[in-house]
């Protein structure tokens, strides 16, 4: 009996007998197995390598584009404003964005003091906008600042940094930072305190 080779139609080499021949043999088709075997295993390990490059060339992609994305804002912070009694602070505290110099004097008073001090004024709503944080502080004392301004995909981020300094004072008080910067086209701001999100507001709130 003889034994033809013919490729089937997926490419693997076949030993096949004539019709009239008589069914081959394991030890004849033990080649045949191993072969298909060893194609199919040869092709998924390519499969596999292709998906895990393509997924950490993504992964490359996306980490690029949010570095990319982020631009950091300049600002001033001013610290010699006191938030007026007739503001309610919410419990958390009252994040703000102010347009405008009517508004802004709804909120803060200029506190007196003999020093040189470099204050808001109408002039710098024209193309700026203020930012602020404001906190009731109750019987304690806190460090309260402005500490980033960042900007990616629509979204103003501010980090602030609240920390006790001291507490069960024989008073109350409030505190606030205050952030003047360039006017820019945004959805909404986020706040972050020490690093974790706190309220988000908008022009639209």
């Amino acid at each position: 009996m003889s034994i033809l080779p013919r490729f089937n139609f997926c490419g693997v080499l076949q030993f096949c007998a004539p019709k009239s021949a008589t069914t081959p043999s394991r030890k004849t088709l033990a080649p045949i197995i191993q072969y298909r075997f060893t194609a199919i295993k040869v092709d998924n390990m390519r499969k596999c390598t292709i998906i895990f490059n393509l997924i950490l060339v993504a992964g490359l992609i996306s980490c690029s584009k949010e570095e990319a994305a982020e631009t950091v804002l300049e600002f001033t912070t001013f610290d010699h404003y006191f938030v007026k009694n007739k503001f309610h602070i919410d419990s958390v505290g009252s994040f703000l964005e102010i347009h405008d110099t009517a508004s802004f004097e709804k909120v803060f008073g200029a506190a007196a003091t003999m020093d040189k001090i470099t204050w808001i004024v109408p002039s710098d709503f024209s193309d700026k906008f203020v930012i602020s944080v404001v906190k009731n502080f109750g019987n304690n004392r806190y460090d309260l600042k402005i500490t980033k301004i960042s900007f990616s995909d629509g979204i103003v981020r501010v980090d602030y940094s609240y920390n006790l300094i001291e507490k069960n004072l024989s008073y109350s008080s409030t505190g606030n930072s205050i952030a003047l910067i360039k006017t820019l086209s945004y959805d909404a701001i986020h706040f972050y305190e020490n690093g974790k999100f706190i309220r988000k507001t908008s022009m639209q709130d």
